[in-house]
């Protein structure tokens, strides 16, 4: 079926060559991570620049994806795009500039949780594309916190994949009988970065910006990220959001609880040593292609917070 017209879509503006808008950048930023700048136009008005090495094409793709199927009566807002490219490592996005209130300038804490958890439930109602992968749209890896350096080592075609993989880390811990399953969860294209930054506020619209950990993904992800997000504002969304969608914990989100504490590895290579708040053990990860090179590490008391050299010396 094609995809309907977008009546929040405007006309681009005539934007000046790559050339240009990479020279314009990098002499805001000559050695960019991920970082914004707001460019002005030879004809008048601005565009907003999202570029660095930690930028990727597949956020232009997502954010386009979502821009797309945006309901015009919904309160969620994505900024359109406009353009994107790739030169010399650096990928720039460019993007509609949102003039808009953010989270601490609405003077209202609770009404900003209120409106993002709306927000967010319109966003996980956009359908993620037909197939059974998990993970960016692009077909790429996964990228969620729950990962070492944010990326997954693999790609998982299904969501029994990840579950496998899920329960291959379990049984390095004391929770070695339990297994993971996401048969019976849907697909879900869900934001797993609740930073504040990642929302301004127009109107009673709310702009979400930020697409690099958009992903396609078990629905158990989404009680798991709101109850144990790494975003201090997230506790807060999670708890408004749940109230408007309550939720029965499932064995599913429960065991989630526990792997994702431990670093989920799946190269040849990577092997990480983790002490795990709340437990006894810090557990030795690594998914080698030789599983008999892998072994759990030494026990320790909770009082117990071994030093950098410690850990070192600890076999696994």
């Amino acid at each position: 079926m094609a995809q309907a017209p977008n009546i929040l879509a405007r006309t681009p503006p005539v934007l000046p060559s790559n050339e240009t808008i990479a020279q314009f950048c990098l002499q805001h930023d000559p050695h960019p991570t991920s970082v914004g700048v707001s460019c002005p136009l030879p004809q008048g008005g601005t565009v907003w620049i999202k570029f660095g090495t930690f930028v990727s094409l597949t956020e232009a793709q997502t954010q386009r994806y979502v821009f797309d199927r945006i309901d015009p009566q919904w309160s969620l807002r994505v900024a359109q795009v406009f353009h994107e490219f790739e030169k010399d490592g650096v990928v720039y996005i460019i993007m509609e500039e949102i003039q808009g209130e953010t989270v601490m300038e609405l003077g209202n804490l609770q009404v900003a949780v209120e409106r993002i958890a709306c927000a967010l439930d319109e966003f996980i109602r956009i359908p993620p594309p037909e197939g059974e992968e998990l993970g960016p749209l692009d077909g790429g890896l996964m990228e969620h916190p729950m990962f070492p350096d944010i990326q997954a080592a693999t790609r998982y075609e299904s969501k029994s994949a990840l579950g496998e993989h899920i329960t291959r880390i379990l049984k390095l811990t004391r929770d070695h009988h339990l297994d993971v399953n996401f048969e019976e969860d849907e697909r879900i294209l869900w934001p797993a970065d609740f930073d504040e930054a990642n929302f301004k506020f127009v109107g009673d619209k709310v702009y979400w910006f930020d697409y690099r950990n958009v992903n396609i993904l078990p629905e158990s992800f989404k009680i798991h990220d709101l109850t144990n997000s790494h975003f201090w504002i997230s506790s807060d969304i999670g708890r408004t959001y749940l109230d408007m969608r309550p939720a029965t914990e499932s064995s599913t989100v429960r065991l989630l609880k526990i792997a994702l504490y431990l670093a989920m590895g799946g190269t040849s290579a990577h092997g990480q040593c983790d002490w795990v708040p709340g437990r006894r053990q810090a557990v030795a990860i690594s998914i080698k292609a030789d599983r008999k090179n892998r072994r759990k590490c030494r026990g320790h008391r909770e009082s117990e917070h071994p030093t950098l050299d410690e850990r070192n010396q600890q076999p696994g």
